[in-house]
């Protein structure tokens, strides 16, 4: 079920998001160097919740990434990443335009942007775990609270998740398996057809995440109709799905059960970001053969290995 944050609604069969359309997106801070659209997919409960991240530099609004905006902290979610424009750092590593990351729950990390405009966007697998337990007790005093999303856990409530804020992680992904809490990625090395697949967040009811590589006029998904929401996310090209285009930062959440014409790569190829937002729901191909990574959720989930968050293999 879509739940959008701050009255974001799907208005028809789909909601479409574009990072160039920047005046457009709810501002976190004063100014607009934090702008960010937030909404819910997938299982009521249990589901993904997606933010979507536009981040910029500005001389008359500093901020404090070090110890308000994003200081030591962990999450009791499994999480995924990618980013679409310019340059981030994520647990002491850079991204760039392609680039993409499962993440462990549990994991202590920081994260800030290093060029003047970016474009993230990150799945929390499970909503129950989105909220942040700050590391020190000197951050918990001036870290940045926009409400109860990017808040931390409030004094005296019990953690959303009843095995705490460190949670449980459940990934699994076909590029192998997470090595010191990560599973990194970068879309410039995936060949034209290549898909990653994985699965996040709550073991039976969280979502799956398709990284697509395709060429020029490749079909990524026949027409075909699905029994949760889907995101589709270009990442970096573009695709054409039916009679709309859709280029380098833009995003289609498309309704469940509503039908969806089929995704078309343009002449330069494109990298896209498929989220399921609940890997047991149904999918109808209604034109066409379906595509080998549609299955791929079924199979990973055997491979599945529940375990405590914060303590990496």
């Amino acid at each position: 079920m879509f739940q959008g944050h701050g009255g974001l609604a799907i208005e028809g069969e789909h909601l479409d998001i574009s990072y160039a359309d920047k005046e457009a997106w709810p501002r976190l801070t004063e100014k607009g160097s934090l702008r960010a659209f937030i909404f819910g997919i997938g299982d009521v409960d249990a589901g993904p919740m997606i933010q979507l991240g536009l981040v910029t530099k500005r001389d008359d609004e500093p901020l404090d990434w070090r110890h308000s905006i994003d200081p030591l902290h962990h999450h009791g979610s499994d999480q995924f990443r990618t980013l679409m424009r310019g340059e981030w750092s994520l647990a002491g590593r850079r991204l760039h335009p392609g680039d993409y990351s499962f993440q462990e729950s549990g994991m202590v990390y920081q994260e800030h942007p290093i060029a003047s405009e970016n474009w993230m966007m990150l799945v929390m697998g499970d909503r129950r775990g989105n909220q942040a337990t700050i590391a020190t007790k000197k951050d918990e005093a001036t870290v940045f609270e926009y409400d109860e999303i990017y808040g931390a856990p409030v004094t005296g409530k019990a953690y959303p998740l009843p095995e705490g804020n460190r949670g449980t992680t459940a990934i699994a992904t076909t590029a192998g398996l997470c090595v010191r809490g990560f599973v990194n990625g970068r879309g410039e090395t995936l060949a034209a057809g290549a898909v990653v697949s994985g699965l996040l967040g709550d073991a039976s009811a969280g979502p799956a995440v398709h990284v697509v590589k395709a060429g020029a006029g490749d079909i990524i998904l026949p027409e075909s109709q699905w029994d949760t929401e889907l995101l589709i996310a270009v990442v970096a090209g573009s695709v054409q799905v039916g009679d709309s285009h859709y280029a380098t930062g833009e995003i289609r959440v498309q309704r469940e059960r509503a039908k969806l014409r089929q995704i078309v790569s343009g002449d330069a190829g494109a990298e896209v970001v498929l989220v399921r937002g609940d890997r047991r729901a149904a999918v109808s191909v209604l034109e066409g053969d379906v595509p080998t990574w549609v299955s791929d959720a079924a199979g990973l989930s055997s491979r599945l290995e529940p375990r405590p968050g914060g303590k990496p293999l």
